[in-house]
């Protein structure tokens, strides 16, 4: 019995001893008193709730939480942050998350939740649908706190089987910005892309240790003013072109890197203006024009980016937009409605935002997705717009190097902003060409042969795909220009005498 009660009051002096330590640590750390618990134990039960407490060892505000499971699930959960030690305490924030994978999970506060010093307080993640999961814990406690499911036969939202020694996987910090970042070198003349969509436009993947070397010291050039929603952004700011906050520790970046120094190499005064989120549809999360989803605060916070740039005194024009997204759509209720809801975005960025028609946009989309694939509606709806209206193009992430079923690596990212860039040169080209007025020609298409003719003069037929590369070509000083070519969609360059004109045909 001794032997027992020595045993029994030496680990609790060691628990004391762990958790003075912990809370000096936590105190005097550089990174806003993080809390991190690591463990790669997996539960050997799957239960539809589990929660964790944790005591801060300091006052600070938290950006992030990520909690590690061992089971993937495709279907709805709430994640629930609440005062006190276990579900009985007052709710604190709560979120939707549309699945859990397979690893760490991260839930991002789009505004920082404040919390105390030495305070408990009990987060939750619990199936909408009843599925089961198993997490990762760790079986030694390291931090103030301990694991919380529910027994058997009790409701999920119970939290009444206490493992006092065990430690979810989790961790917690706050994101620390400059409060005023320098402003970058600007032309007087600033050349505005919006970039938006999912999780390839935001560069999920891009681990910011693999940021592209900038061997013409173009990013000082170019502008960036970014919202990651719930996850970071540059506050309203201008900066210049360099990773992004979150994701990784060196930060992330997405494929707008290389697109804008492409741009700055073509003589453009390029800022982007960043605006994404992964894992969201248009169904649920953007919306069309009007109906207070992420497009209409988009369009809000664009206009803040812009009236920051006039007041500097630059003058701005939208010169393109690029939407990344559409694998969210890919499901039974969202994808019969996919192509009347991007173009709904399409027209009012062009007629409301842009005030140009004619304005330069391209579209990509995962095409090898699984749920792309299960639901191509999504896919055909891009390349059916491409298509139909002017100066649009689709841009294929075949080839591209992917870190998972449809992330891309870093660089898959650097090789998507080059390929975006290809796309929109030639999309700009056909903006800025004028009609051959002084000369009689025919441009058309019959039986599956492009007919290029003019009188007297020397004629040359250029055929590019849609990502802006060069498919075959043609000359004759005779004035007649016979292409053969298979079904598809084009972009075709006339040259007559110098007098040059772009096309977009369908065979």
């Amino acid at each position: 019995m001794f032997a027992v009660n020595f045993k029994s009051f030496n680990m609790k002096w060691i628990s004391i001893i762990s958790f003075f330590f912990l809370t000096f640590a936590v105190n005097t750390a550089k990174a806003q008193c993080r809390i991190v618990s690591d463990g790669t134990r997996i539960s050997a039960i799957t239960q539809q709730s589990w929660g964790q407490t944790f005591v801060p060892g300091c006052s600070m505000n938290i950006n992030f939480l990520t909690f590690n499971t061992a089971t993937a699930v495709n279907s709805s959960f709430t994640f629930t942050l609440r005062s006190g030690s276990d579900c009985n305490g007052a709710i604190i924030y709560t979120q939707k998350l549309a699945k859990i994978v397979n690893g760490e999970n991260r839930v991002n506060f789009e505004t920082p939740i404040p919390v105390l010093a030495r305070k408990t307080y009990y987060f939750s993640v619990e199936s909408d649908l009843n599925n089961t999961f198993q997490i990762r814990f760790s079986l030694t406690s390291l931090i103030p706190g301990n694991l919380k499911t529910y027994n058997t036969g009790s409701a999920k939202t119970a939290c009444d089987r206490d493992f006092p020694d065990y430690d979810w996987n989790f961790n917690l910090d706050t994101i620390v910005q400059p409060s005023i970042p320098p402003f970058p070198t600007l032309g007087q003349n600033v050349d505005l892309i919006i970039w938006a969509g999912q999780s390839n436009a935001q560069g999920a993947k891009g681990d910011g240790a693999y940021y592209p070397a900038d061997s013409s010291n173009f990013d000082s050039f170019i502008g960036l003013n970014y919202k990651n929603i719930l996850t970071s952004s540059s506050s309203g700011y201008w900066i210049k072109m360099q990773p992004q906050l979150g994701e990784f520790t060196k930060g992330h970046f997405g494929p707008e890197v290389t697109f804008s120094r492409k741009l700055k190499e073509a003589g453009f005064n390029p800022a982007i203006f960043k605006y994404t989120r992964g894992g969201t549809s248009i169904y649920s999360f953007w919306k069309t024009p009007g109906a207070g989803g992420y497009y209409d605060s988009l369009k809000l916070e664009l206009k803040k980016a812009i009236t920051a740039l006039e007041l500097k005194g630059f003058k701005v024009t939208i010169r393109g937009f690029v939407w990344i997204q559409g694998e969210s759509d890919a499901e039974p209720t969202a994808s019969p409605l996919y192509y009347s809801s991007l173009l709904s975005i399409l027209r009012d960025i062009r007629s409301n935002v842009a005030k140009n028609t004619n304005l330069p946009i391209v579209l990509g989309v995962d095409e090898q997705f699984f749920r792309v694939v299960n639901f191509p509606i999504v896919l055909e709806s891009q390349k059916r717009i491409a298509s139909e209206e002017t100066n649009v193009v689709f841009t294929s992430m075949y080839d591209l190097q992917k870190a998972d079923e449809t992330h891309l690596t870093p660089a898959g990212l650097i090789a998507h902003g080059i390929r975006i860039f290809d796309a929109y040169k030639m999309l700009n080209l056909m903006s800025s060409t004028s009609e051959i007025k002084t000369l009689n020609y025919k441009l058309f298409v019959i039986d599956n042969r492009l007919i290029g003719s003019t009188q007297g003069a020397n004629i040359e037929l250029s055929v590019f795909d849609m990502l802006g590369h060069l498919i075959t070509y043609k000359s004759s000083q005779q004035g007649n220009v016979d292409i053969p070519l298979k079904k598809g969609c084009y972009i075709v360059k006339m040259d007559i005498n110098k007098q040059q004109i772009i096309r977009k045909i369908i065979i």
